[in-house]
């Protein structure tokens, strides 16, 4: 590898750029988030239509202690669906995060291993021209047969 310092246009960090350029390909699928599920529609209609269920159940009881006891079978099915819920927002608000983090490490590691091939590249560059300052030769390679073909 000749000198930077004899390149006219002196790249830092040339030698590994594409490697760089492999490592980012492997992580250019950002997570995805659906706004819309048939599921997620289904779940909500059926649970919106099982608590008017449930409120007309307890409402249609003429009777005192029908009532209560169906008031109490609603307040039950009331408590286990908020449990459920919050259970499920839970998770999914937990799955978020983890695609989130796994998405921010993603783009951290891509750009702290362009700033190592940044500094690799400036050390080198520093050190040679620390090795020309004290008057050391730099050793160039010169290709013979790009210079027989050339004549």
């Amino acid at each position: 590898m000749a000198s930077q310092l004899l390149s006219v246009q002196s790249y830092l960090g040339q030698a590994s750029s594409n490697q760089s350029k492999d490592t980012k390909s492997l992580f250019q699928h950002p997570p995805q988030y659906a706004a819309f599920s048939i599921v997620g529609a289904l779940l909500t209609a059926s649970l919106a239509f099982g608590i008017t269920w449930l409120v007309h159940w307890v409402r249609g009881s003429r009777n005192t202690a029908l009532k209560g006891s169906r008031i109490v079978i609603f307040l039950v099915a009331l408590v286990v669906s908020i449990v459920v819920l919050y259970a499920y927002m839970r998770r999914q608000w937990l799955q978020y995060l983890r695609q989130n983090a796994i998405s921010e490490i993603t783009t951290f590691v891509s750009i702290a291993q362009e700033f190592d091939q940044v500094a690799a590249g400036a050390m080198t560059l520093v050190q040679e021209v620390e090795l020309v300052s004290r008057g050391y030769r730099m050793l160039v390679i010169i290709d013979v047969n790009a210079s027989i073909n050339a004549d």
